[in-house]
């Protein structure tokens, strides 16, 4: 025969460690690691939220497809063999320069921003 299971009381909890003042943030200050992160937080911030409101405004006026856009203007919709054939390769990286400035993936840019990590 099955013993009857005793139910028991439930286990005290400890009044201090329910302290408001012992929850998140709490009286305490930040760490350093978390005050690092926010600063880190912020600097990208700072530098993402301008250049991704460029690169927005610009592709609404000159879209990324602008190199199929113009090599299907200048071919005239027929075939062809390589894209050299239609637009130069200067014209190609002259396009590629301009979006890469607009985005801040620039060599100056990059060469002058300070590092993420």
């Amino acid at each position: 025969m099955k013993r009857a299971k005793q139910h028991s009381l439930p286990k005290p909890r400890n009044p201090v460690a329910r302290s408001p003042l012992l929850r998140k943030g709490g009286a305490h200050g930040k760490s350093k690691g978390a005050l690092r992160r926010e600063a880190n937080i912020a600097l990208r911030k700072a530098v993402r939220n301008p250049a991704t409101a460029q690169v927005v405004l610009t592709n609404r006026t000159n879209p990324p497809d602008s190199i199929l856009r113009e090599v299907w203007q200048r071919s005239g919709g027929r075939p062809f063999k390589r894209i050299e054939d239609v637009i130069s390769t200067a014209e190609l990286q002259a396009i590629l320069d301009r979006y890469r400035k607009v985005s801040g993936f620039d060599r100056e840019t990059l060469r002058t921003r300070p590092s993420f990590v």
